[in-house]
Formats: C-alpha cells, structure tokens, sequence
C-alpha cells in the first residue's frame, strides 16, 4: 500500500541575511536524491520562528519505511558567520520523547552525525493521502 505525500511544514527562523535559498526536500535516505523539494527565499523569513509550509508535487511513499525531511542552504557550508543562517526550530517535551521513531541528523561538511537528543525533536507536520 503507498500513500501520497503533500506537504511538509517546519518551524523556521532566519538569523542576520543568509544569501542564499533555504531547500527543505524529502528522501529515502540521507544522501540520497531528493523524491521532492522546495525553496524559501530568506526574506519569506523573519528572525522569529515561524511555521513555513513547502507544498511539493505528490509523492509516493511506502507506509512503515524510514523517509528524511532534509533542511539545506549554501549558507550552511559557506563558512561565513556574517552572512546569515537558518534555524530549525526544536521541540523539547516534559513528557518523554514526543517522536520516538525519529532522529535528528547534522552535516558540517564532513558527514551526517547523529544527534542523540533526550526529549528533544526537531519540528515538523506532514499531510498526505
């Protein structure tokens, strides 16, 4: 059985004036090729943490099968701390872990880490059909 997926939302904040577009896209694996994306421009973005949602193009997806809603920007790898950055809101919950089946995941430059986070995901919604 396959579903479609329709929209991913994160909550978002823009720090300074990144340069470049912020690319949220989805995939089967961390290194792989993005089944869908979308681009926000920085000025979409204000310092706050705001909910932004990328409407994709439909995608099939395997119910029970492990997918990644990747966050990525030139900014990101630029090595410039005056240019600006992106932040990806986290949710921190008192009562336990709020997603247990997900993880967090960082890339600076050399690989993706995971990132053992106690109580803490990183926020998101998805809709389908």
């Amino acid at each position: 059985m396959r579903k479609q997926l329709a929209k991913v939302k994160i909550k978002v904040s823009a720090t300074g004036v990144p340069s470049s577009d912020l690319i949220i896209s989805v995939r089967s694996s961390l290194d792989g090729n993005d089944l869908a994306y979308k681009r926000i421009t920085p000025s979409r973005l204000g310092w706050y943490s705001d909910w932004v949602t990328f409407d994709i193009l439909d995608i099939p997806l395997t119910p029970g099968q492990t997918y990644y809603i990747v966050g990525r920007s030139a900014d990101a790898s630029s090595g410039s701390k005056e240019v600006g950055f992106y932040t990806w809101e986290t949710y921190i919950s008192v009562a336990g872990d709020a997603y247990p089946i997900g993880e967090t995941f960082v890339n600076a430059g050399s690989g993706w880490l995971s990132v053992p986070l106690f109580n803490v995901d990183m926020t998101f919604q998805t809709w389908g059909y």
